[in-house]
């Protein structure tokens, strides 16, 4: 979601694919977590984690919640793949824009995976996408 800050500072609609792709990104504070404990060897080495966040949100759920930490209402503009990928091609490698929005739309079939392991190796409960938009307001000002 960091990457529609420059649309969303420009204003309040973000042209966007798969509104409905659902996710459960995990809080960058939450990450750091889990590696402070591997570091001080709190944690079994070599394990292998699939931290996430505690919910999965569709990207207009993300979307929304951003637009509520910003205090203004937000709307997705929903661009359909082809024209995604026109877009798209514009910052990353041939093919990387394709790979990116397929990867999106096999989550609207298919939610991203979520556990509880953040909560599990920390012991303490994962943080929220509400939370990260808060904490990432200035991003999107």
């Amino acid at each position: 979601p960091l990457g529609w800050a420059p649309q969303i500072r420009a204003g309040d609609v973000l042209r966007w694919f798969h509104p409905d792709a659902r996710r459960a990104l995990v809080h960058e504070a939450d990450l750091a977590a889990v590696a402070v404990r591997s570091l001080l060897g709190e944690l079994p080495a070599g394990g292998r984690h699939h931290l996430t966040g505690p919910e999965q949100l569709s990207q207009r759920e993300q979307l929304a919640a951003i637009g509520a930490a910003l205090g203004r209402p937000l709307r997705f503009d929903a661009l359909p793949p082809d024209e995604a990928a026109r877009e798209l091609g514009a910052e990353f490698p041939p093919g990387l824009a394709e790979v990116i929005i397929a990867g999106q739309g096999a989550f609207v079939v298919a939610p991203e995976p979520m556990t509880r392991e953040v909560e599990e190796l920390t012991g303490r409960p994962a943080r929220t996408f509400a939370e990260w938009a808060r904490d990432h307001a200035v991003d999107f000002r």
